[in-house]
């Protein structure tokens, strides 16, 4: 991503979603209380079957359009500086 509107706005989302200040997982880094959620580890993330067996189902589920992705560490602030965008992506 590299756009400053676009990110402010995934941004906002993520504040909305997570509270940042909580540090790692297991803590409980989610704003809201979550009885399910799945953990998966980050290699795992980029295969091809983990995007067809767990996100497109969920995505199909909940109706939603997008996918956000996003590294926290280091900060999108500090990435953008290294590399001229941030370290998120957003999917349709």
């Amino acid at each position: 991503m590299k756009d400053k509107k676009d990110f402010n706005l995934a941004w906002k989302f993520i504040n909305n979603s997570f509270d940042l200040h909580k540090g790692l997982l297991p803590n409980q880094v989610f704003n809201q209380k979550y009885s399910n959620f799945l953990f998966e580890d980050f290699d795992m993330t980029m295969a091809p079957d983990f995007w067809n067996s767990n996100i497109k189902p969920l995505m199909l589920i909940s109706q939603d359009t997008h996918i956000l992705v996003a590294a926290l560490d280091p900060s999108p602030e500090r990435y953008f500086q290294l590399f001229n965008c941030y370290n998120l992506l957003n999917f349709q």
